[in-house]
């Protein structure tokens, strides 16, 4: 039967899964290995029987996935014009809305005034050309209280690739975002240089900007600060970084970087850094 022969289709995977879920590889696999007609007709009617069934078959499994991050992420669909069509229960919670209000509103809904027009306008030039994009948002509950959320919005297309509906997946965050503040409001006017590297962000005080002659608008991420400063070297010392976290950032080390005007400098790092990686 060459509809098992070739075991790297994804047919026959879906095919042997859902055999293994009912029981029925022994049996299925004793009909192929015999020669009689009676054999390739029962074995041809389970087949088509499974494979009738394929498609509630995934459909569940997908169920099961979205049931998984729906249990455990801030989770809304909208259409193409960013209006709710469906919110879970934890965005519910978190935003203060109930299902009832969100729907046919758009994101505006929970707009903090925070974020820039041009932040926006990037975030759905991106989602609008079909790429997913991730960044942090500022919201503003119903009571007025702010909150942030770490955001993933994925374009969801039909079977002929246009884009249908925008999925958005989010995380809270407000507890990282208030320690960042803090650590910010600390060593703003320290007279050394003090950088807080999180997971994809970067803030560095008013002495690191005398330093390398970049503004936080220039280096607005940990990818830019790598790049920009250590040029060459970025994947090197992004490397040591990596490695001085893990070991406890316990020892001095002497770094070579590039200022904007192109100026090689050393500086001694501590690596002493307050680091905030989130939940």
């Amino acid at each position: 039967m060459s509809f098992i022969s070739n075991a790297k289709k994804p047919a026959n995977l879906v095919l042997f899964a859902m055999l293994i879920s009912v029981g029925l590889l022994a049996l299925f696999t004793d009909l192929l290995q015999s020669k009689t007609a009676q054999a390739s007709v029962l074995s041809l009617a389970i087949v088509t029987l499974l494979l009738g069934n394929r498609k509630s078959f995934e459909a569940e499994e997908k169920d099961l996935y979205q049931y998984a991050i729906d249990q455990a992420n801030s989770f809304t669909i909208t259409d193409t014009h960013g209006k709710i069509i469906f919110a879970n229960d934890i965005f519910c919670n978190l935003s203060g809305y109930s299902l009832e209000e969100l729907k046919g509103q758009d994101h505006r809904i929970l707009n903090s005034g925070y974020h820039s027009k041009s932040f926006i306008h990037d975030m759905w030039a991106t989602i609008l050309a079909g790429k997913t994009w991730h960044g942090e948002f500022c919201n503003k509950k119903k009571n007025g209280e702010l909150y942030w959320v770490d955001s993933t919005i994925i374009p969801y297309r039909d079977e002929s690739g246009k884009i249908i509906k925008f999925i958005s997946v989010r995380k809270e965050i407000t507890e990282k975002k208030l320690l960042e503040k803090q650590f910010q409001a600390m060593v703003e006017n320290l007279p050394a240089g003090a950088i807080l590297l999180t997971k994809n962000d970067i803030f560095f005080n008013r002495a690191i900007t005398d330093l390398i002659g970049y503004t936080r608008e220039e280096i607005s991420s940990v990818d830019d600060w790598f790049r920009l400063l250590y040029r060459e070297r970025a994947a090197e010392i992004k490397s040591l970084y990596e490695q001085k976290k893990k070991e406890g950032f316990k020892n001095k080390t002497v770094l070579s970087i590039f200022t904007k005007s192109g100026q090689k400098k050393y500086v001694e790092s501590f690596f002493l850094l307050f680091i905030v990686t989130g939940k």
